[in-house]
């Protein structure tokens, strides 16, 4: 690089550090990731990993990893029994065992972290509440994990990409100086005491609806100093409104609501079972499985080789 060149697609180390400070994790061994998710790799960690030498895996004449085709250059860690093929019956990584933890895949290494480096320079960082330690809170703040954040990031930018955010899919992106005014927004929205959450709520879905509209979204593209101000006053003068409108609203049947969540979730999922068919009807296979499970004609064991081998909408 010559003298001067600023390099690309490079985070600057100084970069401003985004975080919730009282969330916390630290791995208690559980496994759960190494069952409950497929591992993506590169073919540069494939390699790595084929040339290490673990008992009980011949990597000369058999294949760990399965090619994913709409992906060129991306492979999948095979699983047996749910289980990826280098959990050991202890529930460790053997990968880590025998060699440590920086031969082992990114994904492996980031789980359970959650790391954006934005177009803007600055970086944010949050926990997957999947994970059963953070779901507990168990462990090490966040801010205490920042050092070992960074060191992520060369990786990160390998691939030039930036994160990017969307307002709406109806209205044009503003900046993410913009967005990021405008997310401050709805957190005071979601977070003050003064009113209670179904108004807060309902509130926040209305100016997310009124922003989306073309003629409004001059409010969102430029938002002005007094956004904040004016969202929050505004919410003010019509919560008894939008308390009215809630009131006259028909109840949620919960198990016609529990029902429309477990068929989003079940379409939404993508593993094993979904890539072993074409994705659309990976996808629209498992959507019919779960409703003729509602319906009583199928077991759960169909919906996942984990479940229980049961009958009817019940166990749900």
């Amino acid at each position: 690089m010559k003298k001067g060149q600023k390099s690309k697609n490079k985070t600057p180390r100084t970069s401003r550090f985004l975080y919730h400070p009282d969330q916390a994790w630290t791995c208690t061994g559980c496994g759960k990731c190494c069952t409950m998710w497929d591992v993506p790799v590169t073919k540069v960690e494939k390699e790595r990993i084929e040339s290490l030498v673990i008992p009980g895996f011949d990597f000369e004449n058999e294949s760990y990893f399965a090619p994913i085709k709409r992906v060129r250059g991306i492979f999948m860690i095979k699983k047996v029994d749910c289980k990826c093929v280098f959990l050991a019956d202890d529930g460790f990584c053997v990968i880590h065992k025998l060699h440590g933890e920086a031969v082992k895949a990114l994904a492996c290494r980031l789980y359970p972290l959650h790391i954006l480096c934005w177009a803007d320079g600055e970086i944010s960082a949050s926990l997957r509440f999947d994970c059963t330690a953070v779901a507990a809170n168990h462990g090490v703040k966040l801010p205490e994990h920042e050092g070992e954040i960074r060191r992520f990031l060369p990786e990160l930018e390998e691939g030039g990409l930036k994160s990017q955010a969307e307002y709406s899919k109806l209205a044009p992106s503003p900046p993410l100086t913009a967005l990021r005014q405008i997310s401050t927004t709805y957190q005071q929205i979601i977070c003050e005491n003064d009113h209670s959450l179904g108004v807060r709520l309902h509130y926040a879905a209305s100016l997310l609806g009124f922003h989306s509209e073309p003629k409004h979204y001059h409010y969102v593209l430029i938002p002005g100093e007094d956004f904040e101000s004016d969202s929050m006053a505004y919410l003010d003068e019509h919560a008894a409104d939008f308390s009215f409108v809630i009131s006259q609203a028909n109840p949620v049947d919960k198990i016609i609501d529990m029902t429309f969540n477990y068929l989003l979730s079940g379409f939404a999922r993508v593993d094993e079972e979904v890539r072993e068919r074409s994705f659309v009807a990976g996808r629209l296979g498992r959507v019919s499985g779960i409703l003729r499970f509602i319906m009583g004609k199928g077991t759960l064991r169909k919906l996942g080789r984990e479940y229980p081998d049961t009958t009817g909408f019940s166990p749900l």
